[in-house]
């Protein structure tokens, strides 16, 4: 028996319902933020681990453009995809999740 699948394998809700448990988040969890999907399984099994690699993947995008490593008008993608992903997840804080920081 299989210890884990990849969203790729899942084909139907069916599917989901049945492999919850066996799922694995991607690596780059920065696909969370506009993968629907990815949004419910981390809305069904929170992870602190996987909120904390988000957040610091943000902290690193804001790092680059206030250093001007990244061109501003990245700033204003990162945030409408932060929007949508908190409009999906209805995320406001995710203190419930890691506690405060």
């Amino acid at each position: 028996m299989q210890n884990s699948i990849t969203l790729e394998e899942i084909d139907s809700a069916e599917t989901l319902a049945q492999n919850l448990e066996k799922l694995e988040l991607p690596t780059q969890l920065v696909a969370v933020l506009a993968d629907p999907l990815l949004q419910k399984l981390l809305m069904l099994r929170p992870d602190a681990e996987a909120f904390c690699r988000i957040s610091n993947w943000l902290t690193s995008c804001l790092d680059d453009v206030a250093r001007g490593d990244a061109d501003p008008s990245a700033l204003l993608d990162l945030a409408d995809i932060v929007h949508e992903f908190v409009l999906n997840t209805k995320v406001r804080g995710l203190e419930h999740v890691y506690g405060s920081l």
